[in-house]
């Protein structure tokens, strides 16, 4: 059990997307684009506290979640390849080409 010191693994902080911004990281107030101050330019805050998040813990938490979503898209795509079966040279919707 550790005690003192940094922990080993970053904690995942659950996100939400900035109000102010919809999530974009801009807003347009007349004519032109600025960075939104609400989320530090991030489209995300914290779900519990809606408080921006610092730079550096935002690009963590934004890493963080790519790593879950590339982790989530190799599992379904290994699940679609158990699924399909081995490949017969058909095309879309299960059609032979002929070549006609």
């Amino acid at each position: 059990m550790k005690r003192s010191g940094p922990s080993f693994q970053q904690e995942q902080v659950k996100l939400k997307r900035c109000g102010e911004c919809h999530g974009r990281g801009v807003v347009k107030p007349m004519f032109y684009e600025m960075p939104c101050t609400g989320c530090n330019a991030g489209g995300m805050v914290n779900a519990e506290t809606g408080e921006a998040l610092s730079l550096e813990d935002l690009v963590l938490q934004l890493r963080l979640e790519a790593n879950r979503l590339e982790e989530d898209n190799q599992r379904l795509r290994r699940d679609l390849m158990e699924c399909s079966g081995p490949e017969r040279g058909y095309g879309p919707l299960g059609a032979r080409y002929t070549g006609d």
